[in-house]
């Protein structure tokens, strides 16, 4: 499991944004997303979505997170081993989102 995580979210002229690092109990870093996502994040009343228009965009990168450190307490899944790799996207709209990906296993 990761043993730290900064995680930052922020909000400014109508744009969600939110970037995480995660790193594990060696200080190795083992993911790190961003995304920036449209919203009407207004207090008062909003008339319609609060999804706005404009762009997507996101990203999620694991880098050889273990997987003997998830807790799984379960007796179908014993001696669970390998780093997993992956890349993950987004893009596009809210009205026709994209997304993008690859991911691996060493060593499972």
């Amino acid at each position: 499991m990761p043993a730290d995580v900064d995680v930052t979210l922020g909000y400014h002229d109508r744009l969600a944004s939110l970037s995480a690092v995660a790193r594990d109990s060696m200080g190795r870093q083992v993911l790190s997303g961003r995304a920036a996502l449209p919203l009407d994040l207004a207090l008062g009343s909003v008339t319609g979505s609060r999804r706005l228009d404009g762009p997507l965009t996101g990203q999620v990168v694991l880098d050889s997170f273990s997987l003997a450190a998830l807790p799984l307490s379960s007796r179908k899944f014993t001696g669970v081993d390998g780093k997993v790799g992956a890349e993950l996207g987004l893009g596009g709209t809210w009205k026709a989102p994209k997304y993008t990906g690859r991911a691996g296993l060493r060593h499972g």
